[in-house]
């Protein structure tokens, strides 16, 4: 989780993104939104996941068919970030 946190940060600070959104035009690519859309959804997942946590640690046995579906639901988000990730990949 704290990798999905900081690797934006990174990325960010590591790459020109004016340069490969504005000046090359693919601020409007469709592969762009989607995983834009896709880390969002993950973040999304992780906040109800930490609050199912909680809930859990409380001791809501309740909570805890939610806190399975929502893990499953990260692993397969996760992957489509990481391959929509990869196909954004641009060679130098």
């Amino acid at each position: 989780m704290i990798f999905d946190l900081l690797f934006p940060i990174w990325l960010y600070l590591t790459h020109d993104w004016i340069k490969r959104l504005i000046d090359h035009g693919e601020l409007l690519s469709f592969l762009i939104w989607a995983h834009l859309f896709l880390v969002l959804t993950l973040y999304a997942l992780y906040v109800l996941q930490m609050q199912a946590g909680r809930q859990l640690l409380a001791g809501d046995s309740e909570a805890r068919p939610g806190h399975a579906v929502q893990s499953r639901g990260i692993v397969i988000v996760r992957l489509f970030v990481f391959m929509t990730g990869a196909l954004l990949i641009a060679p130098d």
